[in-house]
């Protein structure tokens, strides 16, 4: 995620620098706020859609399954 985030020319102060900054900053947020866009087909996910869902003990969600 880094790299993608480099070469998309997301701000080095918002990438994340490791896999837990990754999940705790922008795996429960929705896909759409991330600050880097997406090469995943746009009926893949719905506006709302997170990998990790912060209501339910920060759980996978259904999306975050089916990508796997």
């Amino acid at each position: 995620m880094l790299l993608t985030c480099a070469l998309r020319g997301v701000p080095r102060a918002q990438r994340p620098t490791s896999i837990p900054e990754f999940v705790a900053t922008w795996a429960i947020l929705p896909l759409a706020e991330w600050g880097v866009k997406l090469d995943v087909p746009a009926d893949v996910f719905v506006v709302g859609d997170r990998l990790l869902d912060p209501a339910y003990d920060v759980r996978p969600t259904v999306l975050s399954q089916r990508l796997s």
